[in-house]
């Protein structure tokens, strides 16, 4: 987590401040912004990011005309901006700020700086020089702390849980709080010091839960503590070298087997990211485990292990798709847009855009007689005798078909399109405009 503590010590400018009150101004002045604020890290370290605006003017004579300066006003132009520069008295970081002019309805510069931070209290300094040489201070103190570990994963085996988490910057070391009950703290919880990612906790008892915080460390300061984060100890490890091959109209998924396992569980879908929650599961599979009666789509798998103590956490996630053509596009529909167009959308088909694309037929239909057009009415065209001409081929669920005239009638009809075939044309549509 990231501590700021910002505190603004303005001097200079106490005198005036720069507003179309006050005339005859012959001082420059510096003022921060209220809300300077960490931004972020690199390779460099951690930087805040500070702004603010300073007054330039030599002198003027203070008339506003709707908030605009008039012909009285005096300006010193000679130079595009003011001079802003910075000086971290505690990591002994110094530079300038980036300055440009304000607007027509004030007298202030604008400028900004992105400034070094050392672990612990920064204190930093401004000065600007304006033009006409006068000089503006201000200060701001800023606390920064390390922040708390983010994005661990937990794994479990045999009397052992493996804790693993992104790497802070500049972190020195890391520290871990656990409990086998929830709500772990600095305070509470059981620690151990000076550890890295991965961290593996040995001689635990199978069956349990164990609760974890853990914190960063960098110079001496440490973090917060992360979110918590819990495993039952003795779950059957992640399954490894899970592969998805296709067999024609099948999928045969399989994996390494697992000593600690005693049955595996798998969770699919036709969409990316499956989980235990989204996925359709298909418990206690044989490995290898062949997947049948599939459509056109991609399937995407992914395999947990199963013993005594409970379900183990989920493999990388596989996929693969059946040499099937797709299935029917379904939802078509047709709506006037814009007084002139004819917007013809449909519900999306799994693999699309990678797989999977569309083509969209329409026919004008000879007669009016029913409203929508029925089904075949459609007249041939001339010179070719089609009755249904394709209007359309893409990866879009929505088609705007501009070519259409007032007083006729249309029918519509769309396919799914991938490299084993096309499924069967949707149902139809008509269309009175």
């Amino acid at each position: 987590m990231v501590l700021l503590t910002v505190l603004l010590n303005a001097c200079g400018g106490d005198g005036g401040n720069g507003s179309s009150d006050d005339t005859n101004v012959g001082f420059g002045w510096l003022k921060i912004s209220s809300d300077a604020t960490f931004v972020s890290h690199n390779d460099d370290g951690a930087y805040a990011r500070v702004s603010g605006t300073a007054f330039t003017s030599s002198s003027y004579s203070a008339l506003t005309c709707a908030g605009l300066c008039c012909i009285f006003c005096s300006f010193d132009n000679s130079y595009p901006g003011v001079d802003v520069s910075w000086t971290n008295n505690t990591n002994n970081f110094y530079g300038t700020a980036d300055s440009r002019y304000g607007t027509l309805t004030d007298w202030d510069h604008l400028w900004s700086a992105t400034i070094p931070l050392s672990v612990g209290t920064n204190d930093i300094d401004f000065t600007a020089f304006d033009p006409a040489g006068n000089i503006g201070n201000d200060s701001v103190t800023i606390d920064y702390f390390p922040p708390a570990p983010k994005s661990i994963l937990t794994g479990s085996d045999n009397s052992q849980i493996t804790l693993e988490w992104g790497d802070v910057w500049g972190a020195d070391f890391y520290n871990i709080y656990w409990s086998t009950e929830p709500g772990v703290t600095k305070s509470n919880g059981f620690m151990i010091t000076n550890v890295g990612s991965p961290y593996i906790h040995s001689d635990l008892v199978n069956g349990v839960t164990y609760y974890y915080v853990i914190t960063s460390v960098i110079a001496g300061f440490e973090s917060t503590v992360s979110t918590e984060v819990s495993v039952v100890a003795g779950l059957p490890p992640r399954p490894t070298r899970v592969t998805a091959t296709v067999e024609d109209v099948e999928i045969i998924i399989s994996w390494d087997d697992i000593s600690t396992a005693t049955s595996y569980n798998l969770y699919w879908s036709n969409e990316p990211d499956v989980t235990s929650i989204n996925g359709t599961q298909v418990a206690n599979i044989p490995n290898p485990f062949i997947h049948t009666d599939l459509i056109g789509a991609p399937y995407y798998y992914i395999v947990t292990g199963v013993n005594n103590f409970g379900e183990g956490k989920a493999s990388i996630e596989v996929t693969a798709m059946p040499r099937l053509p797709p299935p029917i596009p379904t939802g078509l529909e047709a709506t006037l847009s814009n007084e002139t167009i004819i917007e013809v959308k449909w519900n999306s088909v799994p693999g699309v855009p990678i797989y999977n694309s569309y083509r969209l037929d329409r026919c004008d239909v000879w007669t009016i007689a029913s409203v929508p057009p029925e089904a075949g009415l459609c007249s041939a065209r001339w010179p070719d005798n089609k009755y249904w001409e394709e209007v359309y081929r893409g990866t879009d669920t929505l088609f705007k078909d501009r070519n259409v005239s007032f007083g006729q009638a249309y029918r519509y009809r769309v396919r799914a399109v991938n490299a084993f075939g096309e499924s069967e044309t949707s149902e139809e549509i008509g269309f009175l405009w």
